[in-house]
């Protein structure tokens, strides 16, 4: 059913010779089931259900597309074959589209709206004609202005056609077009729908993002002034508003959220905005707050100088009109009339409608408020789609499934969401992207998968007509990362290139934020997610690897895209380190000496030293360790051909007294002696040092050492040290631990690991870096402490003084029970007058003046947590830690290649690595009077490999002296067992050497008892 009211002096109502006005709605003499409506400056078309069109109105340039009576509705005949569903009407043209896509004009063409080139345009057409131009182009959507159009094809592409004087093509000319043209600032936007004005136009996005261009005398672009836009221009005042449909009229837009508001803006004069403001002109958008109360918005429409709202409540039996200044505002109730739509045009509006029975379900109700998320015309298929096609139309999947995937702007719109947060904006639902990829693996449809790989083939060669300008014209990378297809690079290389050419643009020389911006849908996700776009680029760069060797521009743009995804999983921490290691870096030695080189002598040629976080730990080794030796050859190789010194550093040390001993050798070492190998001898024993005494020494000394300057802490059962605050013995002892921390590197001895994972980070940073250390990493050292920093963060309620009591000042008891109180505000006082005033005295007044800003608030919480994870981790141990830190710069140089490291590397160089597989043990032992065959050799190995993990723990420190393995795993340690003869012997480790006596025990049940036993038995300083 239809209804029509406003002006019918030339016959648009469709009510034939009952007057010039219509007061009030009139239902129309039409053919039930109507399936769209669209109203002109002067008449008005209708479609039904069965596509068929009727029109009424003005007919002085053919517009109605038919002869006969123009004051009523009567059926364009001309239209045989095709069923419309779409029908659009200009001041004096209509465009109709239908079902495959096709665009059919009708009416005068002068100024190009007809879109059927130059001579054809100006004769006009007397019936409905296909626009050729578009042929072969499915279109989706269309919208007329006064004298110009704007169609959007499936794969979100938008055209333009018609007038042009005021830039309402959005081409950046004034010259009219005669064909449908592509707007390229608006490819890859995702563009979902349109709206043209008289003599503007609107765009909008999946994204809620709105584009305006063309006139703004009245300032009917939402821009905030009234200078025209020759070309489409982001309405920022529109942006976090969530819109999902716009609307033109003469001089004024309309826009409708998603939940059920609606915003207007432009000419006034008539009140026509709606907004209560009697100003001639609204230059941004503004809510009409004034229908709130009757429900939400479900439809809007725009005539030429009036606005219809369509507003669904719960409460109303019948339409109700209220009066919005001169105009009308109409509200439609949902309970006997279920309304379909508005369409409004001149001075006369429309309204689909259909009789509903009492029975009738209310589920058949064409508006609730449910249904007003943004329509989606353009090629985005849902996996539920892909299945219900696959079933009923396997054809259109296919046809749709190339559309989709060669479009950057489907992409772009196809799989949005929104956060809790609206600030974040949208973002990328990975979740619904991988259930759509799936339900294309999973039709086993061969043909499927050769149009998915055409499309994106297609999609990277499109995508230099676009012209992204901010973050979410770069989602569609995402929807690629999800894309099973892109895990076989030998398969897919040509889109993969592209991909990381987009994705480097995007994250590397485009702004940080856009970069930043587009990542976020994977803090919102499983680390799944990311860990498959890790995957797809670690297969690229592998496959080119193996192909172009490492001097190509992909192989750079891929290493750029990884970095972006690694300082994302930085922040978030979901993925390991080793998730980004590249197992072909570094895999043949010219890789490894290229590297090493670029090291020795740093430039701007290429290398993956540039991209460190790509380097497997164990690469990165070799790398350190090279460099390192090559320093310890060329003093060793100085000494022996100036005769001077040992080409080794020897420590000379007493057992007994091992710890004083040690303090002084080291003190005793000149500076070029630190890179030399290092050997042990202990005092009154004979032999000669290859290595294994140092791994002995080392475990010897460090105990002490530990229980000598530092503080033991502890937490729900684990154990760890820290430094204790400077007096003059322990800044001995800790500049001597740290010689032993570089000595142990360069040497390859593991230490135990004995500290919390904020002291390798604190190793890595430079002195003015320490104000990085975060909450975090107070908690790997603190973690009680840090613990209740949180809580105060967490707080949301604003009277923090009274819960917390905090204030800027803060007493904390040192090791040695005295009490230190600091002030933290006024450290940083101090700091400011000393580099600025150079007035010290100053600091007190300072701080008695500002005595209220001392108090910890909401407003300055965040400021006191960071000052106080500062002044734990750090500042009031400063002496200490720099100590350290000078002692073990004085080996470790601080190298490009020292740099490449991440603390949790660094302290699996230092301590070693906690995951291992024993098996690899057994594959690389050796054997004195022994065989791999050996019955009690294989009875030794079934009973270790079957060990729990608490008992592999204990078992590798019974044997190797040391819960952990080399960062290249248990193949690092080469283990050597021996026969001794005596059974009466429990099985013997010496750890310096890894070595391991084992008796021929007679029986399997013997052997697991005494070697059970002597796991038991085994000690050490680890803490497990």
């Amino acid at each position: 059913m239809a209804a029509a009211f406003g002006a019918a002096g030339a016959g648009q109502l469709g009510l034939g010779d009952e007057g010039p006005i219509s007061t009030s709605y009139r239902s129309l003499a039409v053919p039930s089931g109507l399936r769209a409506a669209a109203a002109g400056a002067y008449h008005s078309l209708l479609v039904t259900t069965d596509g068929l069109v009727y029109s009424a109105g003005k007919n002085d340039h053919r517009q109605l597309g038919r002869s006969g009576p123009a004051g009523i509705f009567k059926r364009i005949e001309a239209i045989e074959v095709a069923s419309i569903r779409q029908v659009a009407a200009g001041e004096d043209f209509s465009l109709m589209l239908d079902d495959r896509g096709k665009v059919y004009a009708v009416g005068a063409g002068e100024r190009g709206q007809l879109g059927c080139g130059r001579q054809t345009s100006e004769e006009g057409h007397r019936v409905p004609k296909i626009i050729r131009s578009l042929h072969d182009v499915p279109i989706v959507a269309l919208s007329v202005g006064g004298r110009h159009a704007l169609a959007l094809s499936a794969s979100s592409i938008v055209f333009a056609w018609g007038e042009n004087a005021n830039g309402q093509l959005g081409n950046g000319h004034f010259v009219p077009s005669y064909q449908p043209t592509p707007i390229p600032e608006l490819n890859g936007r995702g563009v979902v729908g349109l709206a043209a004005g008289r003599q503007h136009s609107l765009a909008l996005t999946a994204a809620s993002e709105l584009y305006a261009f063309g006139a703004n005398e009245h300032g009917q672009l939402g821009v905030g002034d009234t200078k025209p836009r020759l070309r489409p221009e982001l309405v920022r005042a529109a942006l976090r508003k969530g819109l999902v449909k716009v609307s033109a009229g003469d001089f004024h837009s309309l826009a409708r959220s998603a939940t059920g508001h609606a915003f207007a803006w432009g000419g006034n004069q008539w009140g026509q905005c709606g907004v209560g403001d009697d100003a001639d002109a609204i230059l941004l958008p503004r809510e009409i707050d004034s229908v709130q109360e009757h429900g939400h918005i479900a439809d809007i429409a725009t005539g030429k100088r009036h606005s219809v709202l369509l507003v669904v409540t719960s409460n109303q039996t019948t339409p109700t009109p209220s009066t919005f200044h001169k105009q009308l505002l109409f509200t439609f109730g949902a309970n006997s009339l279920a309304q379909l739509g508005v369409a409004a045009g001149g001075d006369h509006s429309l309204v689909l409608y259909e009789e509903r029975a009492e029975e009738a379900p209310e589920s058949k109700r064409a508006f609730a408020f449910d249904d007003l998320a943004i329509a989606m015309p353009i090629a985005a298929l849902t996996a539920d789609q892909v299945r219900e096609l696959a079933r009923t139309d396997r054809p259109r999947l296919h046809q749709q499934l190339e559309i989709m995937l060669s479009s950057a702007g489907c992409l772009n719109a196809a799989f949005l969401t929104t956060t809790d947060r609206p600030a974040d904006g949208v973002i990328v639902a990975l979740g619904q992207v991988r259930s759509f990829f799936e339900a294309i693996v999973a039709l086993n449809d061969e043909h499927a998968t050769e149009v998915v790989s055409r499309a994106l083939r297609k999609l990277f060669g499109n995508l230099q007509h676009i012209s992204p300008i901010n973050e979410n014209h770069y989602l569609f990378l995402l929807v690629l990362l999800e894309c099973p297809l892109l895990l076989k690079p030998e398969s897919h290389s040509v889109p993969l290139e592209g991909l990381v050419r987009v994705f480097t643009q995007v994250t590397h020389q485009r702004s940080d934020a856009v970069g930043e911006h587009m990542l976020k849908s994977y803090l919102h996700a499983p680390v799944t997610y990311l860990h498959r776009a890790v995957q797809v680029l670690q297969g690229y760069l592998s496959h080119l690897l193996t192909g172009r060797g490492t001097a190509s521009e992909p192989v750079y743009l891929t290493c750029v895209s990884l970095q972006a995804l690694y300082f994302l999983n930085k922040r978030v921490d979901k993925l390991k380190a080793s998730a980004f290691y590249n197992d072909h870096i570094g895999s043949t030695p010219a890789m490894l000496q290229e590297m090493l080189v670029w090291v020795l002598n740093k430039s701007n040629v290429f290398s993956f030293c540039m991209f460190p976080f790509l380097i497997p730990l164990p690469v990165k080794e070799q790398i350190v360790f090279q460099a390192s030796q090559a320093a310890m050859m060329q003093s060793a190789m100085t000494s022996m051909l100036t005769g001077a010194e040992a080409p080794v550093l020897v420590l000379k040390v007493r057992r007994t007294d091992i710890l004083e001993d040690t303090m002084k050798a080291l003190s005793m070492v000149s500076p070029t002696q630190w890179t030399k190998p290092l050997r042990i001898k202990f005092e009154d024993e004979e032999g000669v040092d290859e290595g294994g005494l140092v791994k002995e020494f080392f475990q010897l000394v460090m105990p002490k050492l530990y229980a000598h300057a530092f503080v033991p802490m502890e937490s729900e059962g684990l154990r760890w040290f820290w430094f204790a605050g400077p007096t003059e013995d322990r800044l001995q002892a800790y500049y001597a631990m740290g010689l032993l921390f570089g000595l142990a590197l360069y040497n390859h001895v593991l230490v135990e690991p004995l500290f919390p994972s904020v002291f390798y980070k604190m190793l890595l940073l430079a002195d003015p870096e320490m104000s990085q250390l975060t909450l975090d990493d107070l908690a790997s050292c603190a973690p009680d402490v840090a613990k209740g920093l949180r809580s105060l963060l967490d707080y949301d309620g604003h009277n923090e003084k009274e819960v917390f009591g905090l204030t800027f000042e803060l007493s904390h008891k040192d090791v040695d029970g005295r009490v230190e109180t600091m002030e933290l505000k006024v450290c940083v006082c101090v700091c400011v007058c000393l580099c600025v005033l150079v007035t010290p005295v100053l600091v007190s007044d300072l701080a008695q003046a500002n005595r209220w800003e001392m108090d910890v608030t909401a407003l300055n919480k965040h400021e006191y947590v960071q000052l106080y994870v500062q002044y734990y981790l750090y500042e009031r141990v400063a002496a200490s830690v720099d100590a350290f830190r000078t002692g073990f710069f004085m080996i470790v140089q601080k190298t490009p290649a020292f740099y490449m490291l991440q603390p949790r590397e660094l302290e699996l160089l230092l301590c070693g690595n906690p995951e291992y597989k024993l098996d690899q043990l057994k594959d690389n032992a050796r054997y004195i009077n022994y065989s791999a065959k050996d019955t009690v050799v294989q009875w030794f190995w079934d009973y270790v490999l079957a060990l729990p993990q608490s008992k592999r723990r204990r078992f590798l420190m019974f044997l190797t002296g040391s819960m952990r393995v080399p960062v290249q795993g248990a193949k690092g340690i080469k283990v050597t067992i021996q026969r001794v003869a005596d059974t009466t012997r429990l099985p013997v480790a010496h750890t310096c050497f890894n070595v391991l006596d084992l008796p021929p025990y007679e029986t399997r049940e013997e052997l697991e008892r005494k070697l059970g036993y002597a796991l038991e038995e085994t000690e050490g300083f680890a803490l497990v």
